[in-house]
């Protein structure tokens, strides 16, 4: 039986706000109609609102909903100075809410607030007394049921990740905290074909969006190229993750990216909507063949570089799908372990990651790139701005990169460490010659 509307367009409004409210957890105050998706705020579509009208007052002429759709559009549009919310580290189970901190994990029960919270459809995995003192990851208990031996497939997935598995489990944590913008990086995983990567993110793709969840809303897929533009940026609203798996095609990078996955303010719309600005608070997981392609160094320093390696043959086809739904309680458990070393210490750089970092930043800086492949070190001043510049302006094309000006070109040699100095024929000169296999004649 459908529901008697009220009497009044504001009456209708009013209900259809508190009815969305309640079933889809949306903030309403201050004459802004916000959806709120773990921390971000999204402005409501207005088709969206149309049928949820429809949906809750199915025999009401199709006039009357048009006009409650222009009062809510005059009502409900947000300022763009609204604030923005910053969410407590607060995760969801069945029978408790786990609040995680620098000091360990707490739980309590359930409490209204918790709605907007990105919640686990099985029980907490650890054993944790409610409302007791936060507990350490070395006193934590698991559950029975709920922990893994270290040949199960967790142990064997992550062990493609090398040394950087613990930082993967810390931006996991983050992640499912709503976190990961706070620490201003993305997780950047390379390696060779089969080597297992995209397991990697169909694992934790499969654990944030289980059948219960809306996994549309929660899981985005924005590559960098599209942050310009003018609608994929929304997608990026309401997700608290960004999976990104381009193995097929160089990842270029932009500064729309790096504002992106620092948490910076974006404004964005979506197809016959209002324009709304925005903090995303979603975590970059980017799975590519080859390193970022970028002359931007701060950008390479939003990355946390992993090189994965093929470590056991896929018993199936998809593993990391298989992984995550039959050890999901473990993985949870994992991940806010994770998650509390991150806020105590932040995250584990290992020196593999650094070296994977560095040859990253090689290979897409171009300038490194084409000093390193044609270019060494000469004991006298050798080589001059020019020289270098013109065999320079046929490298870049031939390699996938654009051709600097002169001007930007001597700025990142001096970046580089190379600087000119004025040898006795009054000519600035680097200490670079070109190599020898590159000589014609040799």
């Amino acid at each position: 039986m459908a529901k008697k509307a009220p009497v009044t367009e504001q009456g209708i409004l009013d209900d259809v706000v508190s009815y969305l409210a309640e079933d889809r957890q949306i903030i309403y105050e201050d004459a802004n109609f916000w959806v709120y998706r773990y921390g971000a705020f999204w402005l409501l579509p207005e088709a969206d609102f149309r049928r949820a009208v429809m949906s809750r007052f199915p025999t009401l002429p199709f006039t009357i909903i048009r006009s409650v759709v222009e009062r809510a559009r005059t009502q409900l549009t947000p300022s763009m100075g609204a604030r923005f919310f910053t969410p407590k580290p607060v995760v969801v189970f069945t029978d408790c809410t786990i609040e995680v901190s620098a000091e360990g994990l707490r739980a309590r029960s359930h409490s209204p607030e918790d709605r907007a919270r990105f919640r686990f459809t099985f029980p907490c995995p650890f054993e944790i007394p409610t409302e007791f003192g936060p507990v350490p990851p070395e006193k934590l208990e698991w559950r029975e049921g709920a922990e893994t031996g270290p040949e199960g497939g967790y142990a064997r997935l992550l062990a493609t990740l090398g040394e950087g598995n613990a930082a993967f489990e810390e931006f996991g944590g983050a992640v499912v905290l709503g976190l990961a913008t706070k620490f201003k990086k993305a997780l950047y995983l390379v390696g060779p074909k089969d080597a297992g990567k995209s397991q990697i993110g169909i694992f934790l793709r499969t654990l944030l969006s289980p059948p219960a969840l809306d996994a549309n809303r929660w899981i985005a897929c924005v590559p960098p190229a599209d942050m310009a533009d003018k609608f994929r940026p929304a997608d990026l609203a309401s997700a608290i993750l960004n999976l990104v798996d381009d193995k097929d095609r160089d990842v270029i990078l932009t500064g729309a990216a790096k504002t992106a996955i620092a948490g910076g303010e974006f404004t964005a719309s979506r197809k016959w909507g209002h324009p709304f600005t925005f903090r995303p608070r979603a975590g970059w997981l980017i799975i590519a063949n080859e390193p970022p392609r970028t002359d931007d160094p701060a950008l390479q320093e939003r990355f946390l570089v992993v090189e994965c390696k093929a470590t056991y043959e896929k018993p199936v086809h998809d593993f990391g799908e298989l992984v995550a739904i039959t050890e999901a309680r473990y993985a949870a458990g994992r991940l806010l372990m994770g998650a509390v070393r991150l806020l105590r210490d932040g995250y584990t750089v290992t020196e593999s990651m650094r070296e994977a970092a560095e040859d990253a930043r090689i290979q897409s800086d171009a300038n490194a790139m084409y000093l390193q492949e044609t270019s060494e070190p000469a004991l006298a001043a050798g080589l001059t701005l020019e020289e270098l510049y013109s065999r320079y302006q046929l490298w870049a094309p031939l390699n996938g990169f654009s051709v600097c000006n002169k001007a930007t070109f001597r700025q990142r040699l001096n970046a580089l460490g190379h600087v000119a100095k004025k040898t006795h024929d009054g000519i600035r000169r680097y200490s670079l010659r070109f190599k020898k296999s590159l000589t014609p004649g040799n």
